[in-house]
């Protein structure tokens, strides 16, 4: 039978490094065939990779790398959100007065886990600053994890009918001072994403579908 194709978006090299030897190290195990994109930072280069890359046949793609997470989740913990959320809207709209306060769009992701969550995706970093000036949002739909690529990859994906996973490994705490210090000290010993590439395994063994596109 041949094996379940991915497209694995990633935004930096050094990200892709990690994922590439865990790939490598674990290649007789892998149930999946692959192909890696380093998208960069921001939706903005996550969307355009993700349309370009999707026309050639794969059967889902995946939002990969680092993230942001609440204390819900410790550094190096790997999240799996069952649902990506755009608030980029509601902000832009906070800065027009009368405008009515829209809710975020949400895109439904492939998720293992029992419990569900969220991932909140916008156009800025966000740390503990981000986080107390955006919490009564935070708190309405209880994110756990934030990035800037996946709901942009999920967006782009969805129109295509194609599912996305998004397996991440958490590099920061977002409501704990210097969280942007965390995220670059992460880089220095969170390197094996072996734990990612087992997630992915048991998503496509147990979660993906024959014939998806």
């Amino acid at each position: 039978m041949e094996k379940k194709h991915l497209i694995i978006f990633i935004p930096t090299d050094v990200e892709k490094k990690y994922l590439k030897d865990s790939l490598k190290s674990l290649d007789k195990s892998l149930n999946f065939s692959y192909k890696l994109v380093v998208t960069g930072f921001g939706k903005v280069n996550a969307s355009q990779y993700c349309a370009l890359e999707t026309q050639s046949q794969c059967d889902a793609v995946v939002s990969c790398g680092f993230c942001g997470a609440t204390s819900d989740f410790g550094v190096g913990d790997v999240v799996n959100p069952h649902q990506v959320l755009d608030y980029s809207i509601t902000k832009i709209l906070e800065t027009f007065p009368n405008s009515e306060n829209f809710p975020p769009t949400q895109i439904k992701t492939v998720s293992i886990e029992v419990n569900p969550s969220s991932m909140v995706c916008g156009d800025q970093w966000v740390g503990e600053k981000e986080y107390q000036e955006r919490e009564e949002m935070f708190s309405q739909y209880k994110p756990l994890t934030f990035d800037m690529e996946s709901f942009a990859i999920a967006q782009v994906a969805s129109d295509l009918n194609i599912p996305t996973i998004v397996a991440k490994i958490v590099a920061d705490n977002v409501q704990s001072v210097g969280s942007e210090q965390q995220y670059e000290s992460a880089q220095e010993f969170i390197v094996n994403f072996d734990s990612v590439v087992y997630l992915l395994n048991d998503i496509v063994t147990n979660f993906l579908e024959p014939n998806l596109r």
